[in-house]
């Protein structure tokens, strides 16, 4: 994947390099953009594996991007029934406190 250019990054793609903590703030404007059409956007895995991998992104990165952090924030307090799957990470990254947009 450090080949292909990330306009051509599939969902799966995107879910996997944010998962492996790679590319991170290249990644996550797109991620939140498919996101925003479809919280429960799928790559290869369940319904959902998109935004799990992106509440999984590490509480210091949210920190230091208050504006991401309140944009997907914003999507996962959009969704009203919140899968079992990642109902406990969904509930740990609400606890991430918010930042100051600088």
């Amino acid at each position: 994947l450090m080949d292909v250019p990330t306009g051509e990054f599939t969902t799966e793609d995107i879910r996997l390099m944010i998962g492996q903590d790679m590319g991170v703030e290249y990644l996550l404007p797109l991620a939140i953009k498919l996101l925003r059409q479809d919280p429960f956007a799928e790559g290869m895995y369940y319904e959902g594996d998109l935004l799990a991998s992106v509440i999984r992104i590490k509480a210091d990165f949210w920190r230091s991007n208050p504006i991401w952090h309140s944009e997907a924030r914003s999507i996962v307090r959009g969704i009203s029934e919140v899968p079992i799957e990642i109902k406990g990470e969904v509930e740990r990254f609400l606890q991430i406190p918010q930042g100051d947009a600088r």
